[in-house]
């Protein structure tokens, strides 16, 4: 919850920047219309100079006032429809500091007054003297009536179907961020909700069914966190907010304030999501992880990221990357040149994910020291490896002898990671090690397993569709 003189900061910059919406709204209006008249540049310079269409006076002030607390009320009535105490308090905190700035609103009663007192001060023979008596009562109340349906008990755009909140973002970077390009985050949201939202200057107008409402509107204000943030973060992170929104709870994602390295361009590497974090968290607490789980989930890269960092801050001596050397289902042949160019394809992912993290240079002189090495799972026989962090990917590639063999590798002072994905087996017979190594280690303790699913994935959104495609298919419950 917001301090108060946040909330009212917040709240003041709202009201300003929706008095600065109809003042420019007003402006374009009298152009049109002078264009439309065929006025001239300078007939038009000359009546905008002389009628200043967009100064509000203070009647049109209070009406831009009066629709702020309107949505307030509908934003609230939406929120209590969709259980939502905390979001309602503050609605009601927002609502009460813009009531402050609005005149007394008069009832019927207080009109009635009005207009006794000023019969008898003017010495009117009744309110039929309207000659007399309604220029001073107009003048009296101007802006002060309380307008039919605006009462402050269930003043709301509702509907037997649903309701309608409207949230300000007065930050034009912010809004555009939000809306996404050509508005494609919103035409995300309105498929996987079912609602209606109308960006319009400031305002973002949501409505539909009552809880789908007030879940968008947790959205949005959680996505709004992320509009300041680091750009190579900000991103992914919307993507897979949009993404979870719908099953899961909605909450801004602080896993992302944690860097877990910097690449070479500056990019910031952190956790994307809540199964990510965990598998950082695993990392650090045991020696032997393994993550399991669909590609492009960061299962390996987030692996060399703490690789790296323990290699730079001297938790470990060296930095072992591995895996087996096994075709995706096709047959190389005999590949030219010396051992090191055989197998230097099936381990280029490796590579990849290194050159991002480390200088070109300092890579180098790490491999000429033997800090960072780089092999097949086949060199791993008959080593003991101490104060190492090893990595073991594609591991769904071992046989249950080779898993065996590599875990048995681990020395003093190292730690170990596996990785693989179960559904990508390109061995041909054995069951893959990994999935036996799952089944044998899974009560062990000092060891943690964690699981990946298609919303981890941190490349295109197409990516995770596919691989939720592909596991429905293999489940048999592929659309017919």
């Amino acid at each position: 919850m917001r301090s108060g003189e946040t909330l009212r900061r917040d709240t003041v910059r709202f009201l300003l920047a929706a008095i600065q919406t109809e003042e420019k709204a007003r402006l374009g209006a009298a152009v049109d219309k002078l264009v439309a008249e065929g006025k001239d540049e300078t007939a038009r310079q000359a009546w905008l100079a002389q009628n200043k269409p967009g100064n509000l006076d203070d009647v049109a002030v209070t009406d831009v006032l009066t629709k702020q607390a309107k949505m307030r009320r509908d934003s609230i009535e939406a929120f209590r429809k969709g259980e939502r105490p905390d979001l309602v308090q503050k609605e009601e905190k927002e609502l009460a500091l813009i009531s402050a700035y609005l005149p007394e609103q008069l009832d019927e009663a207080k009109i009635r007054a009005i207009a006794t007192r000023i019969i008898g001060e003017t010495g009117a023979k009744g309110p039929q003297d309207t000659k007399l008596v309604m220029p001073k009562v107009i003048a009296e109340t101007k802006g002060r009536l309380r307008r039919r349906g605006d009462a402050s008990e269930g003043a709301r755009v509702v509907t037997a179907a649903g309701s309608q909140i409207t949230i300000l973002i007065p930050d034009p970077e912010e809004m555009m961020f939000v809306a996404g390009d050509d508005e494609a985050n919103i035409d995300r949201i309105e498929r996987e909700f079912g609602v209606k939202i109308v960006s319009r200057g400031a305002e973002l107008r949501i409505s539909g069914e009552a809880p789908a409402v007030a879940r968008v509107g947790d959205l949005v204000g959680a996505m709004r966190t992320l509009s300041g943030r680091d750009q190579s973060l900000r991103k992914p992170a919307l993507e897979r907010l949009i993404g979870e929104a719908k099953d899961s709870p909605i909450a801004a994602p602080t896993e992302m304030r944690e860097v877990v390295a910097t690449t070479v361009r500056g990019k910031r590497i952190a956790p994307q999501s809540e199964n990510q974090r965990r598998y950082i968290e695993a990392i650090r607490k045991h020696d032997l992880v393994f993550a399991i789980g669909p590609a492009g989930t960061g299962k390996s890269y987030l692996a060399v990221a703490m690789g790296v960092a323990a290699l730079r801050d001297r938790k470990v001596s060296r930095l072992i990357l591995t895996r087996p050397a096994v075709e995706a289902g096709e047959r190389l042949g005999f590949l030219p040149g010396d051992l090191e160019e055989k197998i230097d394809p099936y381990l280029r992912p490796l590579y990849d994910a290194l050159y991002e993290l480390m200088p070109p240079e300092r890579f180098a002189r790490a491999q000429e020291r033997g800090e960072i090495e780089v092999a097949p799972l086949a060199f791993m026989r008959g080593r003991t490896l101490n104060e190492a962090f090893i990595i073991l990917d594609e591991a769904q590639n071992t046989t249950p002898q080779q898993m065996k063999m590599f875990l048995t590798r681990l020395g003093f002072g190292s730690q170990a990671v596996v990785t693989g994905d179960v559904t990508q087996i390109d061995i041909a017979g054995d069951r893959s090690g990994l999935v036996i190594a799952r089944e044998i280690l899974r009560d062990v303790e000092g060891l943690a397993i964690v699981d990946f699913d298609d919303r981890d994935v941190v490349r295109h959104e197409l990516v995770a569709r596919i691989v939720r495609a592909y596991d429905r298919f293999e489940k048999g419950n592929a659309p017919k």
